[in-house]
């Protein structure tokens, strides 16, 4: 339960009911396996590019921040059972087609563009193959 604290809500203290009221309203509508991957994944991904899982999910726009979100991004739409809305809420309440673009960029876009990002993306999605 402390680690899932962390994840949720870094550096903020809360009661046990309020913990609870808060991982039912965050779950609402996952699987608990899913919950879990995309947990995984968030925290994995904060761990390898050096960021915090705050600032992962935070509405930051610089490259520092974003690729990472959207190399996570791709790799929840393509190892986790969740729904692009479900990945969406996980990340910060992000809309859907938001989730769609970042990781339709990661297929489509960063191999020509960004190639030394791609293999970071293909790389960590492997690991998490591997973890999941």
């Amino acid at each position: 339960m402390k680690d899932f604290y962390h994840i949720i809500i870094p550096r903020k203290k809360m009661t046990r009911k309020q913990l609870s009221n808060l991982i039912a309203n965050e779950m609402m509508g996952y699987t608990a396996r899913e919950f879990v991957e995309l947990l995984e994944i968030k925290k994995a991904a904060s761990k390898k590019f050096g960021i915090s899982v705050t600032e992962l999910v935070s509405a930051n726009r610089s490259r520092k921040y974003t690729f990472p979100r959207f190399i996570c991004y791709w790799v929840s739409r393509n190892l986790s059972g969740a729904s692009l809305p479900q990945i969406g809420r996980h990340y910060g309440n992000r809309d859907h087609t938001s989730i769609a673009k970042g990781a339709n960029k990661v297929d489509q876009v960063w191999p020509e563009h960004y190639p030394e990002w791609y293999t970071k993306a293909v790389k960590f999605q492997k690991e998490m193959e591997k973890r999941l």
